[in-house]
């Protein structure tokens, strides 16, 4: 019954197709590749069993990861630097004690160097 109809093929395991292609390959004395997806072994004995139809494969649908969760791994990676990434959380936890820091601080935050212009601050 499994080789009759193209449906039928795809209920086979892959172990099974593989096994089926090795027992025509040994029959037919021909050489048949043995490796690939489901589809592509079920293809493979279509051609000499000669089985008409689409197997009745499902079809994965892969959905992208949440936007907090890619950020978080960009975030945890090697390419952002800790002291930005510390900087950055302390800045939306303490609001009011960086702006109670920047106001007590002994140097002025919009410093101009001559000749080379305003520094930017990695934590601004």
């Amino acid at each position: 019954d499994a080789f009759l109809t193209a449906g039928n093929l795809s209920k086979l395991k892959v172990v099974e197709l593989k096994a089926a292609i090795r027992y025509i390959r040994d029959k037919l004395e021909i050489s048949i590749s043995v490796t690939g997806n489901k589809h592509q072994l079920i293809k493979r004995i279509q051609e000499f069993v000669l089985i008409d139809g689409e197997p009745n494969l499902p079809t994965r649908t892969r959905s992208p990861g949440s936007l907090a969760g890619m950020c978080k791994k960009v975030m945890k990676g090697k390419g952002y630097p800790k002291v930005a990434l510390n900087a950055s959380y302390a800045e939306f936890v303490f609001p009011s004690a960086l702006s109670d820091w920047k106001e007590k601080s002994f140097i002025d935050h919009d410093i101009i160097i001559p000749d080379l212009g305003s520094m930017d601050w990695f934590y601004v």
